[in-house]
């Protein structure tokens, strides 16, 4: 289906080179619109493609482009991200106003003033997930919180300043920070830390189920992993793998692709046994040694 490329094209640069026959489509040729700064993108039960973007939230199908305008209390927005899971569509911006979707009325409704509901001035939200109960979680630079009927508990055992969460099964998440790596148990609100990162801040978490690991991006030291049976964080691969911004990982079938930031730069690598650097700014090859 076209919308399904023009999502990866809008949003995910490292996904462009995974495959060499697919073909890309532009939106704007297609819907007539233009999707400035795009920031997250999600796919609902029912195909359509949710795209967050400062001006909104779009949703894109075969034949159409809807635009959701969101009740913003504050101007002061660099960034909105878009969650879903189940029945649960929720946009929130880094500055901690949260959207509910209501598909009754089909608009986003104002869910909460996270800085607000914990009495700071101000707090940052790096992500939401949602569990299989319908409650929020949501990492912050106040620590870990979960939203539920209305009330917001924070977890003590998670007060760090949170980089990214991730759904590790149906059951828990991972939460990364510069103290610690954490899974949590969503039922109990259990939590084991599973190692301290030594001396990075953790950006970008992907769980690797069949390797034992948590892949780990960071703010300035590249790419690290944790393995689960020795609960150790470790550095990936060949010493002169970048020490950049992780700005993604994603799996591509048998490889896994990493996506990095340097002086405003996006470069690409592949992770299948060796890190080879692909895509943007090929000249620069990089080769490691297998992981």
């Amino acid at each position: 289906m076209k919308i399904a490329i023009i999502a990866l094209l809008l949003f995910l640069p490292i996904n462009i080179f995974a495959g060499n026959k697919q073909q890309f489509y532009n939106a704007s040729d297609i819907y007539g619109t233009s999707i400035i700064e795009p920031n997250s993108i999600c796919k609902d039960r029912r195909g359509f493609i949710w795209i967050a973007s400062k001006s909104g939230v779009y949703r894109l199908s075969d034949n159409n482009c809807k635009l959701y305008v969101l009740p913003y209390s504050s101007m002061n927005v660099v960034s909105v991200e878009i969650t879903h899971r189940e029945n649960r569509l929720v946009a929130f911006t880094n500055q901690g106003e949260v959207f509910s979707y209501d598909p009754v009325a089909d608009r986003f409704s104002y869910c909460m003033n996270f800085p607000e509901m914990i009495n700071r001035d101000s707090a940052y939200l790096s992500q939401i997930e949602i569990d299989d109960k319908g409650d929020m979680w949501i990492a912050s630079s106040s620590g870990l919180y979960v939203y539920s009927d209305s009330t917001l508990v924070p977890l003590d055992d998670v007060r760090a300043t949170l980089g990214d969460l991730v759904h590790y099964d149906a059951k828990s998440l991972i939460a990364g920070s510069p103290e610690g790596i954490y899974k949590i148990d969503t039922s109990t609100h259990k939590v084991d830390k599973l190692c301290t990162p030594e001396g990075v801040f953790p950006t970008r978490l992907c769980v690797d189920i069949p390797n034992n690991k948590i892949w780990v991006g960071t703010m300035a030291n590249g790419l690290h992993y944790v393995d689960l049976g020795s609960k150790t964080m470790k550095r990936a691969g060949a010493s002169n793998f970048p020490r950049q911004y992780v700005r993604d990982i994603k799996r591509n079938r048998r490889t896994w692709s990493v996506g990095t930031v340097a002086r405003r730069q996006p470069r690409h690598y592949k992770l299948s046994g060796e890190f080879r650097q692909s895509g943007i700014n090929r000249r620069k090859r990089r080769a490691g040694h297998a992981l």
